[in-house]
């Protein structure tokens, strides 16, 4: 049998989806697997904020298209992408375990704070919580993949980022030589809704949707998935065997 994955291009993306790839291998050795390079919206327009292109749905339609078309099998997705609502007659068949799922400031080494330092970000959700930590700072809209914009800071277009965690991790950038990564308290900064969650998307009631169910990794309460519009925030714990969400 081969199974025919869907992922954006970006080394984030093929990253996650050689997690898949892996566990999948380990379950199911003697499956084949062809990787499909899809182009989305979001990673087509770079010019314009997300929320001016749609919102979160920009990285994930054309990914759909293929899956209903029969063009793949599977889409990988960082969960904290998804909308509230995917596409009819598809499912998320499956989730890996989960990564980090705070946001981290990240500086040139000669980094210092003063009056109208510049932070990059496209999110709204991380440039409400920046501003109340750092005041005095000017905030950029940045669009592009983690190598983009770790480029953009060390080239002096802005003093510093908020990325996710999860991400540098996969990338296993979290110690560059020229760049510092201090993680925020994530009681202070929440984390977008499944952040640090690679979710598994195919068509439903099909043969690999029933494979997949026997590798998805079982959330813990803390991490349960859901999706959300943005700027919505949520950090649910477990406090005395009942569930509680900050948000």
């Amino acid at each position: 049998m081969t199974i025919k994955i869907g992922t954006r291009k970006s080394r984030l993306a093929l990253a996650q989806t050689e997690m898949l790839i892996k566990t999948l291998k380990n379950r199911f050795p003697n499956v084949k697997i062809e990787t499909v390079y899809i182009s989305t919206t979001g990673d087509k327009t770079l010019d314009k904020p997300l929320a001016a292109l749609g919102g979160k749905g920009v990285f994930i339609k054309e990914l759909e298209m293929s899956l209903l078309s029969g063009e793949t099998d599977v889409a990988v997705h960082s969960a904290k992408d998804l909308p509230t609502k995917i596409a009819d007659g598809l499912e998320i068949s499956a989730v890996l375990p989960r990564g980090s799922y705070g946001d981290v400031f990240v500086t040139r080494n000669d980094f210092e704070i003063k009056d109208g330092f510049v932070i990059g970000t496209g999110s709204l959700r991380r440039k409400l919580f920046a501003e109340k930590i750092y005041p005095n700072a000017k905030f950029k809209d940045i669009r592009g993949n983690v190598d983009t914009r770790l480029k953009k800071l060390l080239n002096g277009e802005y003093d510093a980022l908020v990325l996710a965690k999860a991400g540098l991790e996969r990338l296993d950038l979290c110690n560059g030589e020229d760049y510092t990564v201090t993680p925020f308290d994530a009681d202070e900064f929440l984390p977008a809704p499944c952040q640090g969650i690679v979710a598994i998307e195919s068509r439903k009631n099909s043969e690999v949707s029933k494979m997949l169910a026997e590798i998805s990794f079982r959330l813990k309460p803390k991490d349960r998935f859901c999706t959300v519009s943005m700027p919505i925030v949520q950090l649910p714990s477990v406090q005395f065997q009942r569930l509680k969400t900050t948000g």
